[in-house]
């Protein structure tokens, strides 16, 4: 080997080693700090939830003293004044029926408080009418006022409509706010705080500080309001090192890395170049499938919650309310149980250890199970669809959960790339020597240079407005597979702009 041969030789390993090094030191450097940003948010949303968990715990009860009232109004008891006034901070409890006298006042002192309660319905005129128009429509608000100063005490005030036996009935709850807060917020917020955050209380109009759960430091704390005390703020900062000293931190950690990182890649750069692309690619694909898996799941989660607590709470005023949550409860229980069995079957399909019961069945019959235990998950994302059955099938060789399965993907993929329109139209018959289902949506339709790639695992269009549609990539994969063990086909008729129909096709069972 000549010396012009050895030097470009050496230059063109040169050059092999050093760019993928430039770049993918860039690459960290570039993902570190974009890690960082989301590290801060991640962070900034959690403050702002355990913040609003305080807010949530002063509204609670609020409003539990609201039921109270209200069911005695409305039951014609007598008001037991000694549970009005039982949390500290609450100072007293005023109750005018809207035909005017007489009026109520938990101390029983109600020459005291009469000329509050007046001077406050007429300085709030406007108020007061929103009020009672969201009653006559069954809500209740609690709307706070003004902080004002009566008989030398900065105090709260805190307005709504009742309803009572004969008619309905202004409210009106006076609070001490540092007293509220003290005694009636201080050890839900000391629960709260943990053994890692300082939450405090603020006047807001001088900064004094009401209370902490803990000696705080100069550190600046993100404050926001109360929702029922507007003169006060709530503030939250973390216990030891700051936020910024820890993300300093880990990046100087994770140079480090970075170089020991570049080392090896210098003593391995052939391997590394090779598998760089593919390793990352897998990653991000796990990454996407986990983050839109965590999505999936979060929202049947939260409906459960929701209605579950609701009943906990025994807020519900009837019992066909609760007929109906407990049918909302099963139905976003059956979606969830759905989603994991989806993963599972991947996982399933992957290894190759998925197995399908075919018996016979009819096709109709599957389809007819599958809409009633869907139909509130399409209701409540605005969905409007339309279900024809087409004339009584044949028996086909079926396995009933996986046709089910793949039927909710195709309504689940329709749902996602409807765009604007919330219109779907499912419909049943028979075709030559196969009966089908279909789902047809009027959305963004398929690009036909992709239509041959829709059911690779993990494609997803990563171009124009579809990047932001959530998805794993799996839907259709499955389908495929599902498809392929009952010897079925699968046909698409689609249109960019004017939606898809995807057609399940199963061989008619023979005699």
């Amino acid at each position: 080997m000549n010396k012009n041969s050895a030097n470009r030789t050496i230059l063109i390993l040169f050059l092999a080693i050093i760019i993928p090094i430039a770049f993918y030191t860039v690459y960290q450097v570039q993902s570190l700090n974009k890690n960082e940003e989301i590290l801060s948010e991640i962070y900034k949303n959690q403050l702002e939830s355990i913040i609003f968990s305080v807010n949530q715990y002063s509204d609670d009860i609020l409003k539990s003293l609201q039921y109270k009232i209200e069911n005695r109004l409305e039951n014609g008891d007598p008001i037991d004044a000694n549970t009005l006034l039982s949390y500290p901070g609450i100072a007293e409890v005023i109750i005018k029926p809207l035909s005017g006298k007489p009026i109520f006042t938990a101390s029983g002192d109600s020459s005291v408080y009469t000329s509050l309660l007046e001077k406050t319905l007429s300085e709030n005129e406007n108020k007061v009418k929103k009020l009672i128009d969201y009653k006559k429509v069954d809500f209740t608000k609690l709307e706070p006022l003004d902080p004002i100063t009566f008989q030398g005490e900065q105090l709260n005030l805190l307005i709504l409509v009742l309803k009572s036996k004969d008619d309905l009935a202004i409210g009106l709850i006076v609070i001490r706010p540092i007293d509220f807060i003290e005694g009636t917020l201080a050890p839900k917020m000391q629960q709260i705080s943990g053994a890692n955050f300082i939450i405090t209380a603020r006047s807001e109009i001088d900064q004094a500080l009401i209370f902490s759960t803990d000696t705080i430091s100069d550190v600046e704390a993100r404050s926001l309001p109360f929702w029922l005390l507007p003169d006060h703020q709530i503030g939250i900062v973390q216990k030891g090192d700051s936020l910024e000293t820890i993300s300093k931190e880990r990046i100087q950690l994770n140079f480090v890395w970075i170089a020991i990182l570049s080392v090896v890649v210098l003593l391995g750069f052939y391997v590394v170049a090779r598998n760089l692309r593919k390793e990352m690619q897998l990653a991000q694909m796990k990454s996407d499938f986990a983050s839109s898996v965590s999505h999936e799941i979060r929202t049947p989660l939260t409906l459960i919650n929701m209605f579950a607590e609701t009943l906990l709470l025994k807020r519900v005023p009837t019992e066909e309310k609760k007929q109906e949550y407990y049918e909302i409860i099963t139905k976003e229980t059956s979606r969830l149980k759905n989603i994991v069995n989806k993963i599972l079957n991947f996982s399933q399909m992957e290894n190759k250890k998925r197995t399908f019961e075919l018996i016979s069945d009819y096709l109709n019959d599957i389809l007819k199970e599958t809409i009633h235990t869907y139909s509130f998950h399409l209701e409540n994302k605005g969905f409007s669809y339309q279900v024809e059955y087409g004339e009584e099938s044949p028996f086909i060789n079926a396995d009933r959960e996986a046709i089910t399965e793949a039927i909710i993907n195709l309504i689940d993929n329709a749902m996602k790339y409807s765009g604007e329109s919330k219109k779907l139209n499912i419909f049943s018959g028979t075709k030559s020597h196969y009966t089908f289902v279909a789902v047809q949506d009027f959305g963004i339709g398929i690009d036909p240079k992709k239509q041959k790639l829709i059911f690779d695992k993990f494609f997803r269009v990563t171009e124009g407005d579809l990047y932001n549609v959530q998805g794993a990539g799996l839907g259709l994969s499955i389908v495929k597979n599902i498809m392929d063990a009952h010897n079925g086909k699968i046909e698409i008729e689609s249109s960019l702009g004017k939606g898809s129909t995807f057609k399940l096709l199963f061989p008619i069972k023979q005699d």
